[in-house]
């Protein structure tokens, strides 16, 4: 017996394999699209611990501190007002943050540096390198739950300034040493001083995998410095990078 197919009863068949496969392929298609769009698919920051380096430019406004009396080389006094001049300088130091969602972190910054000083009274100037340390403590909000996302970040903290310039006589310290012997060493105190610091930036992140990110700001702070004298405005451009564990 023979049988005979013809060209119509081949088509079906064949039509629906390649139907079959076109479907399945388009909701791949689909599939990956949507998690090539979809951002929540995207490494998270909730929940995450955070530490990482940074550098800063410094940058601080002229500022002065009114009716300031100080003594003299003569055994006198003489009153008038302290001006304080900062160059311009470079700053590192660390930072550990937590990201309580994907929007919302908070920060803790430690600061570092040695910028210069002139400070100028009745017509008399003094230069020199004051020992800096700041340390910061903020809500840093990312506006994006996405990878890149620009963010604010605002908060209190503390300025550290340490002149060195002795204040007083230099105090010697002499004890035993099991290894070097009969020791002496000195100590000289110096004009110091710690300052309330409020601070606010604005910046851009972005989280590179899922344990890696990048981020960099502009923002100012302002330091309640004492006796009668303006705040401290100082101006940060920062750039950071870090790890989320």
């Amino acid at each position: 017996m023979k049988t005979h197919l013809s060209g119509s009863s081949l088509v079906t068949p064949i039509s629906g394999l390649l139907l079959s496969m076109a479907t399945t392929c388009y909701g791949q298609y689909q599939y990956e699209q949507a998690v090539l769009v979809d951002q929540t698919a995207r490494p998270t920051r909730a929940g995450h611990p955070e530490f990482y380096l940074l550098g800063q430019y410094w940058h601080a406004e002229h500022t002065s501190s009114h009716n300031v009396t100080v003594p003299t080389t003569v055994g006198g006094s003489a009153t008038g007002d302290l001006g304080f001049k900062f160059d311009d300088t470079g700053l590192f130091g660390i930072g550990v943050s937590y990201n309580l969602n994907n929007y919302l972190g908070v920060t803790g910054e430690f600061n570092f540096g040695y910028p210069r000083y002139t400070v100028s009274f009745l017509g008399s100037s003094l230069s020199g390198e004051a020992f800096m340390h700041s340390g910061t403590f903020n809500l840093e909000y990312h506006i994006l739950p996405g990878p890149i996302t620009p963010f604010l970040s605002a908060g209190i903290g503390y300025l550290y300034l340490d002149s060195q310039v002795p204040s007083g006589p230099t105090s010697t310290y002499c004890f035993w040493d099991y290894w070097w012997g009969y020791t002496c060493t000195g100590s000289t105190p110096t004009y110091r001083n710690t300052f309330l610091n409020l601070n606010a930036a604005l910046g851009v992140r972005w989280d590179i995998g899922d344990s890696f990110f990048l981020k960099g700001s502009i923002g100012s702070a302002w330091a309640n410095i004492h006796n009668s004298a303006n705040w401290l405005q100082t101006v940060q451009v920062t750039a950071a990078a870090g790890w989320k564990f």
